[in-house]
């Protein structure tokens, strides 16, 4: 893994495969979603239970978990930088009682 601030070829390549993974957990995440509807049973099926849940719901309670686990790793995958100090323009108001000190 690359040092903070580090630059080259490395570094940017690197980056971009942490993207390509990122987008690859996403892709992965919205066919989950997808397989989580339950497209796959016929109209006037006999339920099944599986871990004492109708089979579908146990589908879709599964896919979610895995939701979950990928979306985990996406935001570990995410840059986010790191902003400057707010000024006193775009600072949310401090709260009652609360001294920014005398201007």
């Amino acid at each position: 893994m690359p040092a903070t601030g580090e630059t080259g070829p490395d570094a940017s390549e690197n980056g971009s495969g942490r993207k390509r993974l990122r987008r690859t957990l996403l892709a992965a995440i919205a066919l989950l979603y997808i397989a989580s509807v339950p497209w796959y049973r016929e109209t006037g099926a006999p339920l099944q239970l599986q871990f004492g849940l109708p089979d579908w719901v146990a589908v879709a309670v599964g896919c979610y978990i895995a939701v979950a686990i990928l979306n985990a790793f996406a935001w570990m995958l995410t840059d986010i930088p790191d902003g400057a100090e707010p000024d006193e323009e775009t600072r949310p108001p401090a709260g009652p009682g609360v001294d920014r000190g005398a201007p």
